[in-house]
């Protein structure tokens, strides 16, 4: 379906482009938050919750920085 180096775990099928995040989707609640907050000074959603998405946003920013070779090597599997 790809390249024969391309070991990414799950495999790409036929119909994926391309496997990687657009990582500007990901982080787009921090732009929404950053707005949010300089538009009304209201805290509020600084939530256990936001705090999560915002390091799970985080994790996938390391991840994509690895090649899917490091990532198996690291025991992470390919994403």
């Amino acid at each position: 379906a790809g390249h024969p180096d391309d070991i990414r775990i799950p495999p790409m099928q036929e119909i994926t482009f391309e496997g990687k995040y657009e990582l500007d989707s990901l982080a787009a609640f921090l732009r929404l938050s950053n707005g949010y907050y300089n538009a009304t000074a209201d805290a509020s959603f600084l939530t256990p919750a936001w705090e999560a998405a915002v390091e799970a946003v985080l994790r996938a920013v390391e991840q994509q920085q690895a090649s899917s070779n490091e990532q198996v090597l690291k025991g992470g599997g390919g994403t």
